[in-house]
């Protein structure tokens, strides 16, 4: 008899992130909230007494760039589910509702820091302030997309009730 412990399912926010092919650097395109396995919670304490909380998760769904070349067939691919990856969150959360208003809060202060940026660049930081909230904009709305295709696939990925973790035997 093998006991198995399945891990819990939770709510993270994934950075959606992507590999340049012309200058081999890692892009960030967006972030949306989506399922994911919890895997492992690393806890640090420090001398103060301050405890730092970190997550390993596994993300199923994370291959924006094959969402965007069939963005506009019948129904767009997500790609393939990928259990053999592992992700460092800061936060994982039981509800929908928790991770999207974290997602909220992490966007505007995205858009702060733009505006900062721009207007620390001198001259004309108006009309680059502008050009970098459409290309904000843009990228969020084909990332608020995918995490609707996302949300669909993972509807089979149950949220254990608080404090309850199933074993299973067999």
């Amino acid at each position: 008899m093998k006991k198995i412990t399945k891990n819990p399912v939770k709510y993270a926010i994934l950075t959606l992130r992507e590999t340049d092919p012309k200058t081999n650097k890692t892009i960030t395109r967006g972030k949306i909230v989506s399922k994911c396995y919890l895997l492992e919670t690393h806890e640090r304490v420090f001398p103060d007494g301050e405890v730092y909380t970190n997550y390993i998760v596994n993300f199923p769904y994370t291959d924006i760039a094959t969402y965007e070349q069939t963005m506009f067939s019948v129904r767009p691919s997500i790609g393939e589910p990928n259990f053999d990856t592992e992700e460092k969150v800061e936060n994982v959360y039981d509800t929908y509702d928790e991770a999207q208003e974290d997602l909220r809060r992490q966007n505007h202060n995205m858009e702060r820091m733009l505006l900062i940026k721009a207007q620390l660049s001198g001259t004309d930081w108006r009309n680059k302030y502008v050009s970098a909230m459409k290309t904000l904009k843009k990228a969020e709305a084909v990332c608020s997309l995918y995490e609707l295709r996302v949300l669909d696939a993972t509807e089979e990925m149950k949220l254990e009730e608080k404090g309850k973790v199933k074993i299973k035997v067999d």
